[in-house]
């Protein structure tokens, strides 16, 4: 028992220190104007931008993540011919891209006190964090006693290039430079793979041969069996009188209607138990709810049901006026600081207009249903302990409609049960989107894709305007950018929930 429950401490420990990992982290971006780069024959201008996170695991170990968040060729310069407009294709937004990346980091202790190492980190890609770490010289400069001391840290970084060496390659490739050695490698390659494929053909063709053996014996085998079978029942047949045989056909018709039905055997559940309790979820959505609980046990296996009341209390930039050009609003300070307006917005009607969105906070109210499975384990005559997987799909007054899936750990004491759980929950709140005619959208919630920072946002840009000598800051996009994002408007969290409850 004392190992069981040694067992399951550590698992719930872990449980609840999962995803607690620590980092520094900063994005940048390169300049414009001032960064280039070559490409068959010609010269390249590209903007970058490029997220970095440090961390320390161990005090002698000091390693930095980089991963390209955007790139974008902006202009191309060839045979003294210069092209950057939009009709020649640019900007040329590169998806896929690796890039060799000069990076300096720099390290603060305060403000008078701060410490640059240079690194080159090789194949840095878009989406995916590449790995560098700090020499041993490096990391003896920080002057840390304690690997917890490195996020006290300040962490910043400025990017010298990104060298993109496959466009070169491509180049070299174009101009006839490295045919020969291509080909040679190929014919290597046929080579190899003729050779591998030979000695797998062969280790198929001994397995077929041996499963075909296999096969056949058992196919022998279970002919006699049923040969033998049919001779027994011909000979206890040939006692049996007509009516008999009828009857007994008849019995193995309705038979084979009821045996699944027959067969069907649900024993009463040992244990039923249903709980009133209240949760808060720790995401952006400051979700609380008021649910009942009711749980059917077989052993230690069980079935779970849970009804809920929710609210969710989040903010969203709600639609304000419609009007003509958003730049007469500008004028008369009519556009507040941290305002969203979208550009050539569409009604149902099919009026176009500048729209202005303000954000306001939005109280929605709704309920939610789940089903799960799980396990139950008794720890003493008071105290149990269960281990819990569970979907769940709710609705709401300002939320169409939410869905998800959780893995809960909860502890019975006596009357009381403390749960925590892992959620993975979609927020679908939708958009009107026409045959890319109109767009008509009421609410936009931004708690993913907007954030505190829109710099790095794709489909709003940061603008300013001076009003009574005060700077505001306000953002644009525009109704075609926006219907190129199918889930725009959908959110998904990652999140723990607290919850307690009392059993009935």
């Amino acid at each position: 028992m004392k190992t069981l429950v040694s067992t399951l401490f550590v698992l719930l420990v872990s449980i609840i220190t999962f995803g607690q990992n620590q980092y520094l982290e900063y994005t940048s971006t390169t300049d414009p104007y001032l960064n280039t780069g070559k490409a068959n024959g010609g010269e390249y201008k590209y903007k970058a931008t490029v997220k970095c996170r440090a961390s320390a695991p161990g005090l002698g170990d000091v390693r930095v993540q980089c991963s390209i968040l955007s790139f974008e060729i902006l202009s191309f310069e060839y045979d003294g011919k210069y092209y950057n407009r939009s009709e020649e294709g640019f900007p040329m937004v590169i998806d896929n891209i690796q890039s060799d990346l000069d990076v300096t980091f720099k390290f603060s202790f305060n403000s008078w006190s701060e410490t640059f190492f240079s690194h080159k980190i090789y194949g840095v890609r878009k989406g995916a964090f590449d790995l560098a770490y700090l020499t041993d010289d490096e990391v003896k400069k920080l002057g840390l006693k304690t690997s917890k001391d490195f996020y006290d840290l300040g962490f910043s970084f400025s990017i010298e290039s990104l060298t993109n060496t496959y466009f070169e390659e491509l180049d070299n490739f174009k101009n006839g430079i490295k045919k020969d050695e291509f080909k040679k490698r190929e014919i290597e390659k046929k080579q190899n793979q003729d050779d591998t494929f030979q000695k797998w053909e062969a280790e198929q063709k001994r397995k077929a041969d041996w499963n075909l053996k296999v096969l056949e014996s058992e196919a022998r085998i279970e002919k006699e069996k049923r040969e033998a079978a049919q001779k027994k029942k011909e000979y206890e047949d040939s006692f049996k009188s007509k009516a008999q045989k009828q009857h007994e056909r008849d019995v193995k018709k309705w038979f084979n209607v009821f045996s699944s039905i027959n067969n069907i055997d649900i024993r009463d559940a040992d244990l039923e138990s249903g709980s009133w309790g209240v949760s808060y979820s720790l995401n952006d959505f400051n979700e609380t709810s008021l649910f009942y609980s009711h749980i059917s046990a077989w052993d230690n296996f069980f079935f779970a049901f849970d009804f809920k009341a929710t609210m969710l209390s989040y903010k969203a930039y709600e639609s304000e006026n419609d009007i003509d050009d958003y730049s007469d609003l500008l004028q008369i300070g009519e556009i507040h600081d941290g305002d969203l307006v979208i550009q050539n917005h569409s009604s149902s009607f099919n009026e176009t207009s500048d729209r202005v969105y303000r954000q306001n906070k939005i109280n929605s109210f709704g309920g939610n249903v789940g089903v799960g499975l799980g396990l139950r384990f008794n720890l003493s005559r008071a105290t149990a302990l269960r281990f819990l997987v569970m979907g769940d799909i709710g609705m709401g007054s300002e939320l169409p409609v939410s869905y998800g899936y959780n893995f809960k750990t909860q502890l019975e004491i006596g009357a009381i049960i403390l749960g925590i759980s892992y959620n993975t929950t979609t927020y679908n709140f939708g958009n009107l989107i026409g045959d890319s005619e109109y767009l008509d959208i009421d609410k936009i919630v931004t708690i993913d894709q907007l954030g505190d920072n829109l710099e790095e946002n794709t489909w709003a840009t940061e603008n300013y305007y001076n009003y009574d000598n005060n700077q505001r800051t306000y953002y644009t996009s525009n109704r075609d950018l926006i219907g190129e994002y199918q889930n725009f408007n959908k959110i998904t969290q990652n999140y723990f929930q607290l919850s307690i409850a009392y059993k009935l």
